[in-house]
């Protein structure tokens, strides 16, 4: 709120200035631009609008000066609401249009005779350019509030701004008081803080204005200053005012000024201002011009962005030491030796008839005649009379309870062995991530290591090229080879000028990858180069049951890759159906992660073999890279897929067994390259065996059709046809480039 009024009252001495200006110098070129520049940038027109004409009748009480301010405000109003019913925000061209359209009652008022009638054409014609200058400007103090370094166009309209300040000035004196030289001095000591050439570029501008005010001294009075203040470094800017005086006083001296010495005064107190600011409020003014902080900022990223690489190197290398671990063998073997001890141990050791069992043994422990027995317990799977010894056989007065005891020690380390296999499987399956984790680190350290390079003069092309369209972006941050990154207001987030104008600069066709709301109304745009090709895909399911064994997906897993994929469940109904959702679903998500594809298919093997189910599930991947039009097919179980090109159809052989049937089964894998003329084709088995091998690579290679839809909807078509009732769960996905 405080900020508001402290804006409005600026608009207000602004407005003021302006109009003074224009009666000063008889043009009506100045007030009227600066009026539809601020409500074109959505400033309040409620209080605007009435700041204007206040400011036009205390510059000029007449009654038809109120007449003339009221134009522009009711040209403008009558505007937006044609605009608002038309749902078209109004441009550039537009306004200059209605601003032109404001002046006509004043120009025909007026115009009595021809000197009056070129004047009032000046004004004009002057005003086109004024309108533009003050379009950039707000823009760049209003919408950007001077957040990012200031473009050419935004510099020149500063400096045409700056021109028009030093001519209004130069109109205003207060008796022997020269307000020109007070604002002057004190406008070019303090453009120090803002950039090193600004001292200068800003005398210039203020000494024509002030020429042009009719006093061709000031120019050289002005520049002589300038040159002076961008010497001295700008902690001592106040030495320029001193410089300025001792000038003005010389002036004065040989009778160039056409004062007395009370001319110094107004540089004199504009001096002493400047010495006065506290150094913590120059370094605050300064702070918020240097944009060169940027650089700093980014080179902390790449400073940070190199430490993370590290990190991630040895997390990498720690993973792999864990994975090395998650090697070593803890599977259980059945030992018909220990068995055949734990037996002996069981049933002899309190037997009354030991002692006489191990004498007849040589003085050996009976564990000696029940390994034969506990071996053929291992190998049948249990124990029986028929398995002892002789010697058991012949001497053991308990052979059934130690056949029974045999047995419930074979059954409980089995047991034992089942676990321990589990535990073994799980430390298989963590292995194969923790590796395959491993290696996405090291990968994504690497890539992180590598420096930003930033490209400062493409950012500078885009902020200019954002501004001849009135989008108001914040800060601009373009990667060398990489994204492009920009703040705009979120009012200008949906623009399209935005990804269209980042392409032509670029020369390449830009894509938006992110986009998110930040702070204080602005939206956060990320821009990559688009891929060269897209994809366009049909499928279809039908299903035997209510519910379909049968799941395909097609998921963008990178910004430059599209996977295809059919899960088929064997079987039919809710259990084959949650089957191939789990397939899928795991599918994606390690895929997503950054895992290979042998990594991927072994971890939902292993993880479908986990559930205790005997669940198998052939899988059919297609994944399409959009930037070179390469193809991987990866076959677990699936059906052969095609390649439908102009020349033919070409089958992608199938080879291994689905998932879960054996273990360690190793998935097909094939590349190709295809074209924007090439259709990718994955099939389930069930229509394969609705239709034939034969019919359906007729039914393929007799279709005329660019959509791959079409293609679907055809074989689903013929598969209703020539089976509706004997049939298995069906999909096809049919993809290609364009």
């Amino acid at each position: 709120m405080k900020t508001d009024i402290i804006k409005y009252i600026l608009y207000s001495v602004v407005l003021l200035f302006l109009h003074y200006v224009e009666k000063t110098y008889g043009l009506i070129a100045f007030s009227i631009p600066f009026y539809f520049a601020l409500s074109y940038h959505r400033q309040n027109l409620l209080i605007l609008s009435p700041i204007f004409i206040a400011t036009a009748m205390i510059t000029d009480f007449k009654v038809w000066n109120l007449l003339y301010s009221a134009t522009p405000v009711i040209v403008n109003a009558v505007a937006l609401l044609f605009h608002y019913k038309l749902k078209a925000r109004p441009k550039a061209l537009h306004v200059t249009l209605y601003s032109i359209l404001s002046v006509v009652p004043e120009v025909v008022i007026k115009a009595v005779d021809l000197k009056s009638i070129i004047i009032l054409l000046i004004g004009v014609v002057i005003s086109i350019p004024i309108l533009y200058s003050c379009l950039c400007l707000i823009y760049a103090t209003v919408v950007k509030k001077l957040a990012y370094p200031l473009t050419r166009s935004e510099l020149i309209s500063a400096g045409a701004f700056l021109v028009i300040i030093g001519m209004g000035l130069q109109k205003v004196n207060i008796y022997w008081f020269e307000v020109y030289s007070l604002i002057s001095v004190l406008i070019i000591s303090i453009a120090p803080l803002i950039s090193k050439r600004a001292p200068l570029l800003t005398s210039v501008a203020l000494g024509v204005g002030g020429a042009l005010g009719g006093n061709l001294n000031q120019l050289a009075i002005t520049v002589t200053y300038g040159v002076a203040v961008s010497a001295i470094p700008k902690d001592y800017s106040y030495f320029g005012g001193i410089i300025g005086i001792a000038i003005t006083a010389l002036l004065t001296l040989v009778d160039k000024n056409n004062n007395s010495y009370l001319s110094l005064v107004a540089p004199a107190v504009s001096t002493l201002v400047i010495i006065l600011i506290p150094n913590k409020v120059k370094k605050k003014i300064s702070d918020y011009f240097n944009h060169e902080g940027g650089a700093l900022t980014r080179a902390v990223i790449n400073k940070n962005r190199a430490e993370t690489e590290a990190k991630l190197i040895m997390l990498s290398e720690s993973l792999k030491e864990v994975a090395g671990a998650l090697t070593e063998d803890c599977k259980e073997k059945l030992n018909p030796q220990l068995l055949a001890r734990e037996v002996a141990k069981r049933c002899c050791e309190s037997c009354p008839f030991y002692e006489n069992c191990k004498r007849d043994l040589g003085g050996n422990s009976t564990e000696v005649v029940m390994v034969e027995l506990m071996c053929s317990a291992v190998n049948l799977g249990k124990a029986s009379i028929l398995d002892a010894s002789p010697f058991l056989s012949g001497r053991c007065r308990n052979l059934h309870g130690l056949i029974v005891t045999a047995n419930e020690c074979l059954n409980r380390r089995m047991e034992v062995v089942e676990e321990m296999d589990g535990i073994t499987e799980n430390r298989k399956l963590l292995k194969e991530q923790v590796e395959g984790l491993s290696g996405i680190l090291l990968g994504l350290g690497k890539e992180v290591g590598r420096p930003l390079t930033y490209d400062t003069v493409l950012e500078r092309r885009i902020a200019e090229a954002f501004n001849r369209h009135a989008i108001a972006v914040s800060e601009i941050v373009v990667v060398k080879d990489g994204p492009i990154c920009l703040s705009v207001m979120e009012r200008d987030s949906k623009n399209p000028n935005i990804g269209s104008t980042i392409s032509k600069i670029t020369g390449t066709k830009m894509a938006i990858i992110d986009k998110k709301p930040t702070i204080n109304g602005r939206v956060a745009m990320v821009f990559e180069r688009a891929p060269k090709y897209r994809v366009a895909y049909g499928e279809r399911i039908l299903s035997k049951e209510d519910l379909s064994g049968d799941k395909g997906a097609v998921t963008r897993i990178s910004p430059r890759k599209v996977m295809l994929t059919i899960s088929d469940g064997m079987g039919h109904g809710g259990g084959a159906e949650r089957n191939a959702r789990c397939a899928i679903s795991l599918i994606e998500s390690l895929y997503k992660s950054g895992f290979e594809h042998e990594t991927v298919l072994r971890s939902v093997a292993t993880l479908l073999k986990v559930r205790n189910k005997e669940e198998f599930n052939a899988i059919d991947i297609a994944v399409i890279d959009t930037e070179t039009g390469e193809v991987d097919f990866i076959k677990q179980g699936g059906r052969d897929g095609y390649l439908l090109t102009p020349d033919g159809l070409e089958v992608i052989k199938a080879g291994s067994l689905p998932l879960g049937i054996v273990e360690g089964s190793a998935p097909t894998t094939e590349r190709r390259k295809i074209t924007t003329s090439d259709f990718i084709v994955l099939i389930s088995d069930g229509v394969v065996d609705g239709l034939g091998e034969e019919r359906l690579e007729e039914i393929l290679t007799s279709i005329k059709t660019r959509n791959p839809d079409d293609i679907c909807a055809t074989v689903i078509d013929n598969l209703n046809r020539f089976s509706p009732d004997e049939r298995d769960d069906c999909s096809i996905i049919v993809a290609r480039l364009f």
